[in-house]
């Protein structure tokens, strides 16, 4: 999502780009159009293979890690009797005294 916001924003400025140089005279207004028709194709193309390679790679990762089985550590203990535990004991507040 981020890198599709982020090529709109790229093709946004470019496109605005062009439109200014049209009108300053820089720019034919058909060669400007085509311009921004093959640079959004690109971009649009760019987004479209990126987006593949994350899925794919995303899949794999998530196969890779459903394919593991965990196993304890060996030197982990399991106690069947848990320790005792101390109550934390509170701290008495002290009250300061007022001058009046």
């Amino acid at each position: 999502m981020a890198s599709k916001y982020h090529a709109t924003r790229g093709i946004s400025a470019y496109n605005a780009e062009l439109d200014r140089k049209v009108r300053l005279g820089l720019l034919d207004e058909e060669q400007g159009n085509k311009m921004k028709e093959e640079f959004s194709h690109k971009m649009e193309s760019f987004i479209q293979r990126w987006s593949e390679a994350g899925d794919k790679w995303l899949k794999e990762r998530r196969a890779e890690l459903c394919s593991k089985k965990i196993e304890p550590e060996e030197d982990f203990e399991v106690s069947e009797k848990p320790r005792e535990v101390e109550p934390i004991k509170k701290k008495k507040k002290s009250r300061k005294k007022v001058k009046g």
